[in-house]
């Protein structure tokens, strides 16, 4: 019947679904954020380092330098009592030798490592009274025993072949030579300085004389070794009391950081050596093993930020198709409510068309106009399960008193312009919800909008 009332021709309008304005995908923002995240703390790794190997040299001068300086102390400490030892029993003079003075000088030496051994020789470097067969039978004809007889009080002389010890030689006697006093220091007490300074693999302790003569290392190293031929860096080191510097080792070929110190008392001087190679190496073996642990995290982070965007994509493919179905149930709603105010408009005109008394027509009327009002709260509400009762009953009301009397309805005198306008607005009006006809159709006044019964229909 609504389609009877539709002028041919006309056509009402589809109806589109609101457009989503584009954006990025929750699941794209996820994975970006991931990977984002991963290269800003690969980032701050590089970062970190970079920093590393730029601070690794200065660490290890640091280091050394702070080595040998506490070693230095050591070494003064240690050497200091052996000095006053071997002055005790130069001034003995002679009776050094005779062993009735023996628990004198065990008494004077008491202070020193149990490691360190005593050793007296007379004129002729023969050994005498010595218990400790490490010690050597006969000095005669060592270079040190030959100085200390010209003159020379005391000797440190450089590393020989036994790299396990180091020596010190006193001159025995004032003016007239009566024998010599050495004491034999094992490397081992350079070890005890060395390991509580963790310097490193490939790291030494060296003592040598100021003239550059090596007399002690640490590892243990065969001598003779003179320090001031074979390093291209001992100018820097004979013109300072102290520093550091960086050589390539003459032994290994190793890259080394050097730190030293002149003990003066001693006419010594102690270096402490860590190799820039072996530095280099466990800042390489750090960063090892950090990305043994950072590359798992990362892998496991995207893979963790592709499952989430993965479960997001689906999520939005569920909403797109949840979306597309209640926008054509709206599209279905709409239609179905034109065709429902299309159809009452359509009884409304069928109804005064019709030759019946006019009471008859009113009341038909009054009834189609509270099914339309029922219909219009409904749809206006969006509310299909329940009614508002006080709304729908005030305009229910409202209807019978405002419209007007039933006489004033379809007449003869009625001009061909309304009745030619109530048949134009016989389909749903776009703007208007198509209430304006039917609403003039049951209050006898073609054209007029009475807002009640039917009310202002919603754009379409």
């Amino acid at each position: 019947m609504a389609e009877l009332t539709q002028p041919a021709g006309m056509t009402t309008a589809p109806l589109e679904a609101p457009r989503a304005k584009a954006r990025r995908s929750p699941a794209v923002i996820v994975v970006t954020l991931a990977l984002v995240l991963i290269a800003v703390i690969f980032a701050i790794f590089g970062f970190l380092c970079w920093q590393a190997f730029g601070t690794t040299g200065d660490a290890a001068k640091a280091k050394s330098q702070n080595a040998a300086n506490i070693v230095a102390d050591d070494v003064q400490w240690s050497l200091g009592g052996a000095f006053t030892g071997l002055q005790f029993i130069a001034n003995l003079g002679p009776a050094a030798l005779d062993p009735a003075s023996r628990p004198a000088i065990d008494a004077a030496l008491k202070a020193l490592p149990s490691s360190v051994h005593l050793g007296l020789y007379d004129t002729a470097g023969n050994g005498s009274g010595n218990a400790d067969t490490t010690l050597p039978a006969s000095i005669g004809d060592t270079d040190y025993f030959t100085q200390m007889k010209r003159g020379q009080a005391r000797v440190i002389p450089p590393l020989g072949a036994d790299p396990s010890r180091f020596i010190i030689a006193q001159r025995l006697g004032g003016a007239s030579f009566v024998g010599v006093a050495i004491l034999a220091i094992p490397m081992s007490l350079l070890e005890s300085f060395w390991a509580p300074q963790k310097l490193g693999p490939d790291s030494t302790l060296v003592i040598c004389r100021e003239d550059g003569w090596l007399v002690g290392r640490f590892p243990p190293l065969a001598g003779p070794l003179d320090i001031a031929k074979t390093s291209v860096s001992w100018p820097i080191v004979s013109a300072s009391d102290s520093g550091t510097y960086t050589a390539v080792s003459t032994l290994n070929g190793s890259n080394r950081v050097v730190g030293f110190r002149h003990i003066k008392e001693l006419g010594l001087v102690v270096y402490a050596t860590i190799s820039l190679d072996a530095a280099v190496n466990s800042v390489w073996n750090s960063i090892f093993i950090v990305l043994w642990l950072l590359v798992p995290i990362a892998v496991l982070l995207l893979v963790f930020a592709l499952i989430i965007a993965r479960m997001l994509r689906q999520s939005e493919r569920t909403q797109a198709k949840l979306s597309a179905a209640v926008a054509h149930n709206e599209v279905l709603f709409r239609e179905i409510h034109h065709r429902v105010k299309n159809n009452l408009q359509s009884v409304a005109s069928l109804l005064q068309m019709q030759p019946i008394d006019k009471a008859i027509k009113a009341n038909m009327g009054q009834r189609i106009a509270a099914m339309s009002a029922v219909h219009e709260h409904i749809y206006r509400s969006n509310n299909f399960s329940t009614v508002m009762v006080k709304s729908y009953l005030a305009t229910l009301i409202e209807y019978p008193r405002r419209r007007r009397s039933p006489r004033r309805g379809f007449g003869r005198d009625r001009g061909s312009g309304d009745r030619q306008r109530c048949r134009d607005t016989a389909r749903p009006d776009p703007q208007r919800g198509g209430g304006e006809c039917l609403q003039a159709r049951l209050s006898g006044e073609p054209g007029r909008h009475h807002q009640g019964a039917i009310g202002e229909g919603r754009g379409r």
